[in-house]
C-alpha cells in the first residue's frame, strides 16, 4: 500500500515529531478490519492463511514496513492518495533498471530550461 502526501501534510508530521516508521506503525495498527466486514467466501482463505489476527480482525498488511510512504506535488492545497493492494496481496518492492538499448517504448523529450 502507498500513502501519497502533499509536501503540507508531511511538514505538519515531522513537525509533530512523527516519523516514517511512526507513521507506518499508525497505519498498521489503525487498519484493521473485523472479518465480518470481509464478504463470507473469504473467510476461509483468510483463516487459512493466519490472516486473522486473535482479536477477529485483519490487518491490510503483514508488516508496518509494507506502508509505503511518499511526499509529491506543492503548494496547492491538502491533498493525499492512497493505492492499495488488490485482495490477499502484500507490497513487494524490487529495484529495477531500463537499458537504452533495450527499451521500444515511445517517448518524448522534456523541454530544456530557457537560459
Amino acid at each position: 500500500m502507498l500513502l501519497l502526501l502533499c509536501p503540507d501534510f508531511a511538514h505538519k508530521i515531522a513537525r509533530d515529531g512523527l516519523g516514517v516508521a511512526d507513521v507506518q506503525r499508525m497505519l498498521f495498527d489503525w487498519t484493521r478490519t473485523p472479518i465480518e466486514r470481509w464478504p463470507r467466501g473469504y473467510w476461509p482463505k483468510l483463516e487459512a492463511h493466519g490472516y486473522v489476527e486473535s482479536d477477529g480482525t485483519v490487518p491490510l498488511a503483514a508488516r508496518p514496513e509494507q506502508f509505503l510512504i511518499a511526499v509529491a506535488g506543492g503548494e496547492s492545497g491538502h491533498h493525499a492518495l492512497y493505492f492499495c493492494t488488490f485482495g490477499l496481496t502484500w507490497t513487494v518492492s524490487r529495484a529495477f533498471s531500463l537499458e537504452a538499448a533495450t527499451w521500444s517504448g515511445e517517448y518524448c523529450e522534456l523541454p530544456s530550461a530557457a537560459t
